[in-house]
């Protein structure tokens, strides 16, 4: 049994009256057949009226048998009406009214009652059977944009979110999470390059933002494999994050898979002798020993600590120090927080100490390349422009900063030194370390010879006792 708590009739009860009597007036003129589906349909009238409050419940079969009668009583009192010059029009009006009385709520009735109680609660069934109605613009001529939005209103667990207060929601996640200005930097990129994107396609909300809208984001890009895989990683996490927080339904990314088998950039160490003409170039470089001093300074200390070139561009004298009889390095790198606690050779500090003051600095400037008072950004500029003018002076092919951790971690390989110590000298994880510098392990390939070695002479072998035997049937 249903207990039907509405919809209530939305006119004054004099009307419901006037339109009970103007049924009884029709089925009085129109005859037999006629006036007893006029008086079917004022009966029902009265039927709902009753439910409505509350003196009975009302059970399924009820209300099916009743919608069907009501449906076809009004069908029928419609045709004898039009055709019958003897009833007023306004009756017209009442009859209609009568229909929206009995069919219109015993067809939302039944339709509730079919459905499973594990498919509708509470809160569901009153706001179908329209204990309130609401009546807005959903802003969109796009059916399928239109239904989506018509659930996010039936769905009071997702949130109605534009990308633009999705982003500006991330952007805020992030900053307080400690991200660093170089990544928020890159995050905001790639997410106004998709709001972009999104809305000149007419997605404005994160509901129309679909797994194919990314796919086409993505090849739109023209990223390389790497790139694009990154830019996916972003994607994901902001999706997930508006996931989280019932902005979306799903994750349109979930199902995109990443390119497969990529192949990381083949970097080759520098060898002796062009470190020799990179260190010449420094000599050679710029218009001022201001300049070559620093650019000096600044490459010895990525050849012999393999520091990336955020960590040099703001290396302050205070993270060299003394230790018994030699010189040592403590930091912790930018990018992973991980420590380093290295030796440095006695020409290294001298040539640190040699350095220019930073222009601009106070006399006890802390830094040795920074100021401390433009931006971190500016100076890891300022050390990037530096750098590749030196480089592009001493004609090496394809020399950049990051090679000189290649070059450090393949000689530490060729010493016998293994990944866990190789990753402490450079601030890495020894998976990263594995991943990029195995091959220059020197003490990984002797193993991996004697293991083929023997092999070969177990193959070997079999071979010779194979031989023998096709000797002996001969």
């Amino acid at each position: 049994m249903v207990d039907y708590p509405g919809p209530r009739f939305p006119y004054p009860m004099d009307d419901v009256k006037r339109a009970t009597g103007a049924l009884q007036e029709v089925a009085t003129v129109s005859g037999s057949t006629v006036g007893a589906r006029a008086l079917t349909i004022n009966s029902i009238s009265a039927y709902i009226m009753r439910a409505q409050s509350r003196a009975h419940s009302v059970s399924p079969t009820e209300l099916s048998a009743a919608a069907r009668d009501a449906e076809e009583a009004t069908r029928e009192l419609t045709e004898f009406i039009g055709s019958n010059l003897k009833l007023s029009a306004h009756y017209w009006h009442w009859v209609a009214m009568a229909f929206r009385r009995a069919v219109q709520p015993l067809a939302a009735m039944v339709f509730l009652a079919s459905l499973p109680s594990d498919r509708c609660e509470n809160g569901d069934k009153e706001a179908f059977l329209g204990k309130r109605t609401l009546r807005q613009s959903l802003k969109t001529r796009d059916m399928a944009r239109a239904r989506k939005r018509a659930a996010e209103l039936e769905d009071p667990q997702i949130q109605r979110r534009t990308l633009e207060d999705a982003e500006s929601a991330f952007d805020a996640h992030c900053v307080s999470d400690g991200l660093r200005p170089s990544t928020l930097r890159k995050y905001r990129n790639t997410l106004s390059k998709l709001r972009e994107f999104c809305e000149a396609r007419g997605a404005i909300d994160m509901q129309d933002i679909r797994t194919d809208t990314l796919d086409a984001f993505r090849a739109s890009r023209g990223l390389s494999l790497i790139a694009g895989m990154k830019e996916l990683e972003l994607l994901k996490q902001f999706l997930k994050f508006c996931l989280v927080r019932h902005w979306v339904r799903e994750s349109p990314a979930a199902g995109i898979k990443g390119p497969r088998n990529i192949q990381p950039n083949e970097v080759e160490p520098y060898t002796p002798a062009e470190v020799g003409k990179i260190l010449d170039a420094c000599e050679q470089f710029g218009r001022t020993d201001y300049e070559r001093r620093r650019a000096r300074a600044m490459v010895l200390t990525m050849r012999y600590t393999a520091l990336r070139i955020g960590d040099v561009a703001m290396l302050e004298r205070e993270r060299i120090s003394r230790d018994g009889h030699r010189w040592r390095i403590f930091l912790h790198t930018e990018k992973t927080g991980k420590p380093v606690f290295l030796p440095i050779p006695e020409d290294l500090r001298l040539v640190l100490n040699a350095a220019p003051m930073p222009r601009g600095a106070a006399p006890d400037c802390r830094y040795f390349f920074w100021n401390g008072i433009t931006s971190e950004r500016a100076i890891k500029g300022i050390a990037e422009r530096t750098l590749a003018a030196v480089f592009e002076k001493s004609g090496v092919a394809k020399a950049h900063a990051h090679r000189f951790r290649h070059t450090l971690a393949t000689e530490l390989l060729g010493a016998g030194a293994s990944f866990e110590e190789v990753a402490d000298i450079l601030g890495n994880s020894p998976e990263i370390v594995r991943k990029h510098y195995a091959k220059w392990s020197t003490a990984r390939q002797a193993r991996i010879d004697n293991l083929m070695d023997q092999v070969w002479a177990q193959n070997r072998h079999t071979s010779r006792k194979r031989l023998q035997v096709i000797a002996g049937k001969r």
